[in-house]
């Protein structure tokens, strides 16, 4: 298996930087390990046990306790399994199943067996709403609602934009790290500024072997099996996929489709004014 670090050095710094990230964190949480068929993967749980179920699956290139930190002011109406994704930077295995198969969603709805968790509000951020799409396709019967934020397939990405924002910025880094470089990529797919996660940016280009393929966009057919009510959150600026494009599509992909929000100052990641924004739109829907 190959690495997703360039070195056992690189490893520890996202080790640490997640652990810092962990601690910083002003509520309750337990940690919970499962072994799934696709590799070893990390759980955070948090918020108040006879709550609703939530399982929350964080951003591309994140973890756990980022998705769960921006998310902490749901703590009081869920009861919330941050899940470490598979082949990303934090605690669960190193695997990246083949994102044009199936593997991703049958990973996510073992999980939430093993859990034993239904009527499950799944929120997914970016990849980890592409990830939930998957798990839609292959069952829905332990899932109640399903909010996709910023999520990735459901359009085709811009390849000019993409190239520019991302692809440019982590090529030339990779050669000549430097400041301008780093803040050329933050800010193509930040928000506002944050301290932690500029550092974490930084970290990703010097210390962490991307995967860059092409997300598969899913197709008319696959989003005509989904049944579960879809709520999908957009940010006009990101760079990866506009989110008033994503808005129409989803309306016109999902049956299923139910409602939908712009965020209209924010990039990819989104700043706190629009997480609080989406934790409100979910609490209105919930």
């Amino acid at each position: 298996m190959h690495s997703i670090y360039p070195s056992p050095i690189a490893k520890e710094i996202f080790v640490e930087l997640y652990q810092e990230k962990l601690e910083s964190l002003d509520f309750a949480f337990q940690m919970r390990m499962v072994e799934t068929s696709f590799g070893h993967t990390n759980i955070i749980l948090a918020g108040r046990e006879e709550a609703p179920p939530m399982v929350l699956i964080h951003a591309w290139n994140e973890c756990a306790p980022m998705a769960l930190e921006a998310f902490s002011n749901l703590l009081g109406d869920f009861r919330i399994y941050a899940v470490d994704v598979l082949g990303q930077p934090n605690l669960s295995a190193e695997v990246r199943p083949n994102i044009h198969g199936t593997s991703y969603g049958e990973w996510l709805y073992e999980i939430i067996s093993l859990l034993n968790l239904r009527q499950v509000y799944l929120v997914g951020l970016s990849f980890g709403a592409f990830i939930g799409w998957k798990a839609l396709l292959h069952d829905t019967r332990r899932i109640h609602k399903a909010f996709f934020i910023n999520p990735m397939g459901i359009i085709p990405p811009n390849n000019w934009k993409r190239f520019i924002g991302l692809r440019a910025p982590i090529y030339l880094f990779k050669r000549w790290p430097s400041v301008l470089l780093h803040r050329w990529y933050f800010r193509g797919m930040y928000s506002s500024d944050n301290t932690f996660a500029k550092r974490w940016a930084y970290n990703l280009l010097s210390y962490f072997n991307w995967d860059l393929e092409m997300i598969p966009a899913i197709s008319k057919a696959q989003a005509q099996l989904v049944q579960v009510p879809i709520y999908t959150v957009g940010a006009a600026l990101d760079i990866l996929g506009p989110g008033r494009h994503i808005l129409v599509r989803s309306e016109h992909l999902f049956p299923s489709f139910a409602e939908g929000l712009l965020l209209k100052t924010n990039r990819h990641f989104p700043s706190i004014a629009g997480y609080h924004q989406i934790i409100s739109f979910i609490k209105e829907h919930q």
